[in-house]
């Protein structure tokens, strides 16, 4: 299908380009943007079902995107996090999803999600395949991070309604083959004290936020 391409292209062009620029050409025209497939930024203010006197939170952690759903809110982001250090120099308007983290201990900021991933280059080589694709990576920052921000998106008050002070419990899951064997760790990077600062979109301000879970609330199923 190429070469029949190349090949009428060739006939038709007048200038000197040679048959390998031409077919350069021609593949350049045929291939698909990946960028255009990327994971979507989405987060619908949303009432749902839920339970009294608790909070409820479903995450999906999975390679490409977060994806979670709780009382007041549907959402996903790409799982990708940038340090921009302490005190980063943000000048200009701020894209449209914007997700700031600052770390309530480091206060290192970092960003996430869809504008972290603009922000790489094909030179960018400073991401280890370990943080981002491998099955251990519990313990990495992008993986605690993403959680983090997952969780704050499904407790901020929204147009839907607000978080209601009740027990947070967290159901997420694990591929069957590890499900026995990573579960532990996986309990163990989602529970205890979360203290961070979170500022979403267009917004000026960050959001404090501090709460805990504890292991006995985290649920994790096979998926």
């Amino acid at each position: 299908m190429i070469k029949e391409i190349c090949c009428k292209y060739s006939a038709n062009e007048k200038g000197k380009e040679s048959r390998q620029s031409i077919s350069t050409v021609c593949i350049k025209r045929l291939m698909t943007n990946t960028v255009d497939y990327r994971t979507k930024s989405v987060a619908y203010e949303k009432k749902n079902v839920t339970v009294e006197h608790v909070w409820p939170i479903a995450m999906d952690i999975g390679y490409s995107s977060v994806k979670c759903f709780s009382p007041i809110m549907i959402c996903a982001f790409p799982f990708y996090a940038k340090n921009l250090g302490k005190n980063p120099q943000l000048f200009g308007e701020q894209d449209e999803y914007e997700i700031l983290y600052r770390d309530g201990e480091t206060g290192e900021v970092w960003r996430v999600g869809r504008s972290a991933q603009q922000m790489v280059s094909n030179k960018d080589t400073n991401d280890s395949q370990l943080e981002l694709f491998a099955r251990d990576r519990y313990d990495s920052p992008i993986f605690k991070i993403a959680a983090r921000v997952g969780l704050a998106l499904c407790m901020l008050k929204n147009s839907a309604g607000e978080y209601n002070d009740g027990p947070i419990v967290l159901q997420t899951g694990l591929p069957p083959a590890y499900l026995v064997e990573d579960t532990p760790r996986l309990v163990g990077a989602l529970s205890g004290r979360h203290k961070f600062s979170i500022k979403l979109w267009n917004s000026k301000h960050y959001v404090n936020m501090d709460f805990t879970i504890h292991e006995k609330n985290i649920h994790i199923m096979s998926q």
